[in-house]
């Protein structure tokens, strides 16, 4: 059976190595501009040419995420982009937004498209979307069962399919979240998250981290994932330490290896002491989820060190699990307040065996059996990598050679246009005999500090004498190498900056004028679009217009969409409007484009930012109508993109994860499906709705 990939998170450069070093087969990274993570070390070019020259040396692979939205006035930006890492050759691009799907589909066609879990990919038919738009590898949303993954397997054996099994979960869908961006106008779509779901809410509970929700632990299930073929096991943690990654790479390396049980359970506890809040296996073995919600606490809290034994002034003994040491951090709860401190004990003994009585020195009254947690060791920091250790790797570049008695022509390929350098010499007779094809390769071999490196040199021999007559001195052949390469590297950036700009001109050509189907009919606000007087904007409402809920779970929350569309065409004359919200709608395309009737329009959800986002969805979509701009973006527009007005209320959280059963509001058992509950935050008042088991969160108007 095929062990699938273990793809670790390369924040930097040094988490990037240790996780290579610990297992990881790769890793993904963000370069400096368009990473979701701008918290992260990231990568520059320099950077991430040293890093693939180790990936190339131990058959390791990169993969860039640029899992972010783009606006209009950055796509010339990220296509120069693409074209250094297309140089870098980089064995993937990870993305969220359709634009850039379009441009690597139109433009750089080799580069392996890989769908962002941002992209909520979520069912059968979101993967048959994406595949058929050319997409290598689809990274499933966090929020599936292993029943539900299995199904996506079968139904799709030919497209490689990624699954997260370990780090931080997020409340909301990834990808439709828009609580950061819409409260605090910095977008999580953008990699600027402000994690109001890491935030206190008051409510009917009182003061509670309602949606902070626990850390992923995928575990064993790693060994099911494997069985069904799952090719990517992703862990989460751009924004971790290389303690962290290195710890978690080598438990999950050690699962998958079926090593020896005590050193799997050494890393599993050291991944945890790095960074951990509470541990759930997510939704893998139930779909309501498993002890999803941490509501007293949203940090870090590492592992069981023991509990209180006894207290007494300034002194606490602990009957400790684990083995201690002075200097490692600990945790309590005091009243459900988080004290975190350094182990101090009085005495020359400093170091504990597990099962010792530990006294720890503390100022504050603690009682006995509180629970206290490893959340630091002093012995766990990892070396520093130098970056300066690994060599840039260079891009191959073959040379044609063109020698004349006077002249000596350099011609290279550099993103479909030819680079042509030419150098004025003196060619003497040879009485070596050396063929001088060798002797130009050997020379050119060397590149110096340049980005390039020659793949392969062929020679045309234009002057009077043979391979084996010509002669130049070294010292002149060094001069030309070295100024051929420094050119090579200015018109480099040159092309790609040319590249750039007409691409770029190409899509505004293609965009020119309205891009969108004429519609025979008025276009209603969205917010009159939405079935009232639910709050949830989602659904069947006037004109016949029907935006289509993000998320289908299963063939039969297809099936309910599809009656809903035959009953429409049913009652009425005229045109039934579909507004699609997830990649998984463009099926609806399928079955209904044919319809003449039946038109469509990409809702707020699809998030499109860009002209070359409209060209991806228009030549998927027959009779779409309008693309709504993206909502986040306050201050932007891009005619003639549908702009929502300021009466229109967005959710700004839509989760699988229940708030009515995850907070202890009720079990399923007595469930009635249909919820709303009132929270506030400072000046904010806001609605949780939850409906036929997801909840969603509105800011009260």
């Amino acid at each position: 059976m095929k062990k699938p990939e273990i793809l670790a998170p390369g924040g930097g450069f040094n988490s990037a190595l240790h996780a290579y070093e610990a297992g990881a087969d790769a890793v993904y990274a963000g370069m400096s501009a368009f990473s979701a993570r701008k918290g992260a070390v990231n990568f520059t070019n320099d950077q991430l040419r040293r890093l693939k020259s180790y990936a190339v040396e131990h058959n390791k692979k990169i993969y860039i995420a640029i899992n972010t939205v783009l606006k209009q006035q950055e796509l010339e930006q990220i296509i120069i982009l693409l074209h250094s890492l297309s140089d870098i050759q980089i064995d993937g691009i990870i993305l969220q937004d359709p634009g850039l799907a379009y441009i690597l589909e139109k433009y750089f066609p080799a580069m392996e498209r890989h769908a962002s879990t941002q992209m909520a990919v979520h069912n059968s038919q979101g993967v048959s979307a994406l595949k058929d738009a050319g997409f290598k590898r689809i990274i499933l949303s966090r929020e599936l069962s292993l029943s539900e993954i299995e199904k996506i397997r079968r139904d799709h054996e030919d497209v490689e399919l990624e699954v997260f099994i370990h780090g931080a979960m997020c409340y909301s869908f990834s990808g439709i979240c828009l609580a950061s961006g819409r409260l605090l106008g910095r977008s999580g779509n953008r990699g600027e998250c402000g994690q109001i779901c890491r935030t206190w809410f008051d409510g009917e509970k009182g003061h509670s981290f309602s949606f902070s929700a626990n850390d992923m632990k995928g575990g064993e299930a790693v060994i099911e994932l494997t069985q069904m073929g799952i090719d990517s096991l992703k862990i989460e943690g751009r924004l971790k330490s290389p303690e962290y990654v290195s710890h978690t790479v080598r438990y999950y390396r050690d699962l998958l290896d079926r090593n020896d049980r005590s050193a799997i359970r050494k890393e599993e506890d050291l991944s945890a002491i790095a960074f951990s809040r509470e541990q759930t296996a997510a939704f893998f073995n139930n779909r309501k989820g498993e002890n999803m919600v941490g509501n007293l606490y949203p940090g870090h809290r590492g592992i069981s060190a023991g509990h209180v034994l006894s207290s007494g002034k300034g002194i606490f003994h602990l009957k400790s699990r684990i083995p201690l040491s002075d200097r490692d951090g600990l945790l309590l709860f005091l009243k459900n307040e988080p004290q975190q401190f350094a182990l101090k004990s009085p005495g020359k003994k400093h170091s504990f065996k597990s099962g010792e009585s530990v006294p720890v020195l503390f100022n504050r009254s603690v009682s006995p059996g509180t629970e206290i947690y490893l959340v630091s060791r002093h012995d766990m920091t990892l070396k520093e990598y130098r970056e300066e250790s690994y060599k840039p790797w260079k891009t191959p570049v073959p040379l044609k050679v063109e020698m004349s008695d006077s002249k000596l022509v350099i011609k290279a390929a550099l993103s479909g246009q030819e680079f042509t350098y030419e150098e004025e010499v003196e060619i003497q007779e040879s009485t070596g005999g050396k063929d001088f094809r060798e002797i130009l390769t050997e020379s050119f071999s060397k590149s110096g500090e340049s980005d390039f490196r020659l793949s392969s040199l062929e020679l045309t021999n234009l002057s009077d004498l043979g391979d084996r007559e010509i002669f130049l001195p070294l010292s002149r052949l060094k001069k030309i190498r070295q100024n051929f390469f420094k050119n090579l590297d200015m018109r480099a950036s040159q092309i790609y900056r040319e590249s750039a700009s007409r691409k770029t001109g190409d899509i505004d050509a293609e965009y020119t004028g309205n891009p969108f189907a004429v519609f025979p009919g008025s276009i209603p606000g969205r917010q009159s679009m939405s079935p009232s007087p639910s709050p949830v904007p989602f659904g069947p409402g006037e004109d016949n217009f029907f935006p289509v809920p993000p998320l289908q779970f299963s063939d039969s929350d297809f099936e309910k969409i599809r009656e809903t569309v035959d009953r429409m065409l049913e009652i009425t004359a005229g045109p039934v409007v579909l507004g699609l919200n997830n990649p998984g709608h463009l099926s609806l395309v399928k079955e209904y484009g044919q319809n003449e009737r039946v038109y469509f329009f990409t809702d707020y959800c699809t998030y499109t930012a860009n002209k070359a986002a409209v060209l991806f969805y228009r030549t998927r979509i027959k009779r779409l109508i309008y693309s709504t701009y993206w909502i986040e973006d306050k201050e932007g527009q891009l005619p003639p993109l549908f702009k929502l007005d300021s009466s229109f209320n967005p959710h700004l959280f839509l989760s699988r994860i229940c708030y009515r059963l995850h907070n202890d509001f009720g079990t399923c058992r007595d469930c009635r499906k249909d919820y709303h509950y009132s929270l506030n935050q400072r000046d904010r008042e806001f609605t949780v709705v939850v409906k036929n088991c997801l909840t969603w969160l509105f800011q009260k108007r």
